[in-house]
């Protein structure tokens, strides 16, 4: 079996101040010895998502970042909200007016590139439904996780969706947190993130800690209960 594994690279690309609360005769700066990259989502990573998100976020008179919003979705949730929480830990040389720092708007842009992704020959793909075919979960999940990954000839959602139903009814945490994820985004099924929330809740219970962030993830967007 020829496999590589996945590498993350993310580009931080500077573009204009988008605007400022006071007129700053000096924009902010980005001090990049301060600004870590943002980790790449388990799920967004094995599903092979990709992308570019753009950022406006208000950096504050101490150089902090006060307040960050979308302005450009790379259109998956898990990238655009791991971008939020990369840049809310940067650092900026915040703008001057008259010599004196004020908060002002900068527009940035975060690019999830994969290096690399895995490839399945046919022979391994073939191994891989076989061993699905007896049921054990492991071998499910993993043929499901290749089916929903957009890299791989053997792409097929719907699929994914039907095997990970079955094990996610047998109570599987991994099977419902990762059929959560398709619900919460719309991969291979219909979007329902009441569905979604219904299939995060008892696996995150279970302890299963990507059921947990989906949780997470719909409060701060209003689509579920407070955690």
């Amino acid at each position: 079996m020829n496999r590589t594994r996945a590498l993350a690279r993310i580009g931080l690309l500077a573009l204009a101040l988008a605007g400022a609360a006071h007129a700053a005769s000096t924009p902010a700066a980005a001090d990049i010895g301060n600004c870590a990259r943002p980790e790449w989502p388990r799920e967004a990573l094995r599903l092979g998502q990709h992308g570019k998100v753009t950022l406006e976020f208000l950096v504050g008179e101490d150089g902090s970042v006060r307040d960050a919003r979308v302005a450009g979705s790379s259109g998956h949730p898990l990238l655009d909200v791991a971008a939020q929480e990369g840049i809310r830990r940067c650092r900026f040389k915040p703008a001057t007016q008259d010599g004196q720092p004020v908060e002002s708007w900068m527009k940035l842009q975060y690019v999830w590139t994969l290096d690399t992704a895995p490839r399945y020959d046919v022979a391994t793909v073939k191994t891989m439904r076989e061993a699905a075919a007896g049921g054990a979960p492991d071998a499910v999940l993993r043929l499901a996780q290749v089916q929903l990954s957009p890299a791989q000839a053997a792409y097929d959602p719907p699929a994914a969706v039907a095997a990970l139903r079955q094990l996610a009814a047998r109570g599987n945490a991994a099977a419902q947190a990762l059929l959560g994820y398709c619900y919460e985004t719309g991969t291979g099924v219909q979007r329902d993130h009441a569905q979604a929330q219904a299939l995060y809740a008892p696996a995150a219970a279970a302890g299963d800690a990507d059921a947990k962030r989906g949780l997470v993830r719909l409060s701060g967007q209003g689509k579920g209960p407070q955690p």
